[in-house]
């Protein structure tokens, strides 16, 4: 792995640090409170070293992720956020001379989880595929089968999130079948708030069954007052809530540390049920 003095690499994260939370303070003043809480309790919190990954992982696939959903434009030396994230991928398996930030926040992440003892490439990989996955079907409107979806768009993401921040937290990956059911509830939740947002954008997250199943055109899958689409949002609502059940039934199975269980609630579980309890009937 490509070695890099620390202060090069420290001062990648302070630029995306500032290029990164200053565009996402616009989008939403919560981040006002993330963005502080990452730098600063972090390190606190989990010590010095896992509090400084933790939050160049943060800054890294935040970055990525605003590309991939066309918030934020590609370098000029690419042709499309895909081609960025698949060199990402590429770098990240096998890290070499940094090409940019991005790369340097990648190979400063793996270091720090090197010193940990901490093995993350493959979650951070999952990641990433699913970020790759937003960036190849941006614009195209392409409705694609549940089993798509749930590869792409549920399991890499989530289950790369889950396990990775088990073994951040110092807990044991294996525990992930404890916090699948509020790592579901979690994206069914970022799916319906961010519905209008996501299909102007060219996105379709209604599964090809759903959609065949109520006979919904793009005509409807575009109006978010469509009955039909109406009704796919009451589904998922009743989805997500059957999910909680489970969620109130495992996690307390997995006897999770107190920082553990602090993150989940505020950062996770609540926005998600203040969501789904305030929501229109």
């Amino acid at each position: 792995m490509q070695k890099l003095e620390q202060r090069e690499l420290e001062k990648a994260v302070t630029e995306v640090r500032q290029a990164t939370m200053g565009r996402l303070v616009k989008r939403h003043p919560k981040y006002r409170f993330w963005g502080p809480l990452f730098e600063h309790a972090g390190p606190l919190l989990l010590g010095k070293t896992r509090g400084k990954m933790i939050e160049a992982d943060y800054l890294v696939m935040r970055e990525l992720d605003d590309m991939a959903d066309g918030d934020t434009p590609v370098p000029k030396d690419y042709n499309s956020a895909s081609q960025y994230i698949e060199e990402k991928i590429s770098f990240l398996r096998n890290p070499n001379t940094p090409r940019d930030n991005a790369d340097k926040l990648l190979l400063y992440c793996e270091q720090l989880s090197q010193q940990e003892g901490l093995s993350l490439t493959q979650e951070r990989e999952f990641i990433l595929r699913s970020m790759l996955f937003d960036a190849q079907r941006f614009g195209t409107y392409q409705i694609f089968p549940a089993a798509i979806l749930d590869e792409h768009f549920y399991r890499c993401d989530i289950e790369g999130t889950g396990k990775g921040a088990l073994k951040i937290f110092g807990e044991d990956p294996a525990k992930y079948r404890l916090v699948e059911p509020l790592g579901v509830v979690s994206r069914i939740h970022d799916n319906l708030l961010d519905y209008e947002r996501d299909v102007k954008a060219g996105y379709i997250n209604i599964p090809e069954e759903d959609i065949n199943r109520s006979g919904m055109t793009l005509v409807d899958i575009k109006d978010v007052n469509s009955p039909k689409v109406g009704a796919w949002f009451a589904k998922e609502l009743t989805r997500a809530r059957g999910l909680l059940e489970q969620d109130r039934v495992l996690f307390p199975q997995g006897r999770f540390s107190l920082l553990g269980r602090i993150f989940v609630e505020l950062y996770i579980r609540r926005p998600a049920v203040h969501y789904f309890n305030n929501f229109p009937s």
